[in-house]
């Protein structure tokens, strides 16, 4: 295997892992234990994904850069789990309801 694709796979099973564990009981708390806020959490959620990622991009490259993970595989799995928690989390909670 390269390099390349061995980065690849680090970066896709830490993303996958790293999801799977925060958000899954994060998605169970809200169903089963329903905290106050729970509608306006999940709803800012989902508003978030309705904005153009470059709205993000911007200031994760701000905070990345003045504490040195861009361009790292660190930085990478961070950026990423931005975008994909908040979706598996509404995922999860319409799952386990």
């Amino acid at each position: 295997m390269t390099r390349t694709r061995l980065a690849l796979a680090a970066f896709a099973l830490s993303t996958a892992a790293t999801g799977a564990l925060i958000t899954a009981p994060a998605a169970y708390g809200l169903v089963w234990r329903k905290p106050l806020g729970r509608q306006s959490l999940l709803a800012f959620m989902l508003m978030t994904q309705m904005l153009p990622a470059i709205v993000f991009v911007i200031p994760l490259f701000i905070v990345f850069t003045q504490i040195n993970l861009v361009n790292t595989l660190a930085g990478l799995i961070l950026a990423d789990m931005t975008f994909t928690i908040p979706f598996a989390l509404i995922m999860l909670s319409a799952y386990m309801k």
